[in-house]
């Protein structure tokens, strides 16, 4: 199971990793500021799944009976990585959700990081500044690398009410990303 775990990371974050890395070498003169906004982006974006998730099972379950029958989207990339790894057999259901729900906010927490390193640049409104990154994580997500590495189909070959659902789930995590960040930007500068 870690072995399977190990290699599902390794593939689901691929992209965001090298994204953070990129982001990171691009200012070396603040290094103790960079890890800084890292650890607060990754902590303030793993706290902030917790919502996204929520607004996504809310807007899921009044979704039509099609799409409300269809995992939801964190739980078909789990899916879909297994199955390219070919473990997907060895994988129980209860195995599925916690791969799921364990990759869901550590993605969360990696896309959290790269936040940190973009706030302490852009500054800007963090209520601006958060949804909006959300959105661009939804959009590189959704319309970039999951789609062109086959793991997931693009959000413009998805019903309207799973875009909707997940670009929310998107907003709500950036706007709460940012809310989160800030408290901790702010509590460290105390």
């Amino acid at each position: 199971m870690f072995a399977l775990f190990a290699h599902l990371l390794g593939s689901a974050y691929d992209y965001p990793l090298r994204l953070l890395s990129a982001m990171a070498l691009t200012h070396r003169n603040s290094k103790s500021g960079d890890l800084s906004a890292v650890c607060n982006g990754a902590v303030a974006g793993l706290v902030a799944t917790a919502p996204m998730t929520a607004v996504m099972m809310a807007i899921h379950r009044q979704l039509p009976a099609p799409q409300r029958q269809r995992r939801l989207p964190p739980e078909q990339i789990t899916v879909s990585l297994a199955e390219k790894v070919a473990v997907d057999d060895s994988v129980s259901r209860a195995g599925e959700k916690l791969l799921t729900g364990v990759s869901h906010f550590g993605y969360g927490g990696v896309c959290g990081a790269a936040y940190g390193l973009y706030a302490e640049r852009a500054k800007s409104n963090p209520l601006i500044a958060g949804p909006a990154f959300g959105l661009a994580v939804w959009a590189a997500s959704y319309l970039g690398w999951l789609p062109a590495l086959k793991i997931r189909r693009s959000a413009t070959d998805e019903h309207a009410g799973i875009n909707t659902m997940m670009i929310a789930a998107h907003l709500v995590w950036g706007a709460s990303t940012a809310i989160v960040y800030q408290a901790l930007k702010e509590r460290r500068s105390e």
